[in-house]
């Protein structure tokens, strides 16, 4: 029985012993700051007609359906599709009317996004050629 007692803990040593370990891993490494970290170079700069064209493409697939399964093979097979299709139709058909909306909303930000570019880029574009017309003067 007295092999079973219990020692106590050196609760110390082992604190030394973790120590001593993380002395001997040496300094922790350091944290790049966020103007350290490399970034891709932009492509350069889009234009205001490309992002329209490219928002215009994906608009017609801004709305999401709701399929009707096929409803093929066994009667049984048959019947148990129709059951399953049931049963979870009523929690598809919100989430697909939901997800339709955000996208819609979200197709209806960014092309008020490319608008905004599109006056920026004709504001830019009257600035360039005062300042032009402004050195030429000189």
């Amino acid at each position: 029985m007295a092999d079973n007692a219990q020692q106590p803990i050196n609760i110390e040593a082992i604190m030394d012993e973790i120590r001593e370990q993380v002395k001997a891993g040496g300094p922790y490494e350091d944290v790049p700051a966020f103007e350290g970290i490399p970034l891709d170079e932009p492509q350069g700069p889009v234009e205001a007609a490309m992002l329209s064209q490219r928002i215009a493409q994906r608009a017609g697939n801004v709305a999401v359906g709701n399929p009707t399964p096929r409803y093929d093979g066994s009667k049984w097979k048959r019947l148990y599709k129709k059951l399953v299709y049931k049963a979870i139709k009523c929690a598809l058909t919100p989430l697909g009317q939901r997800v339709t909306e955000t996208n819609y909303v979200f197709l209806q930000c960014l092309e008020d996004s490319a608008d905004v570019i599109a006056r920026q880029q004709q504001q830019i574009d009257q600035l360039t050629r005062r300042i032009e017309a402004l050195e030429k003067g000189k």
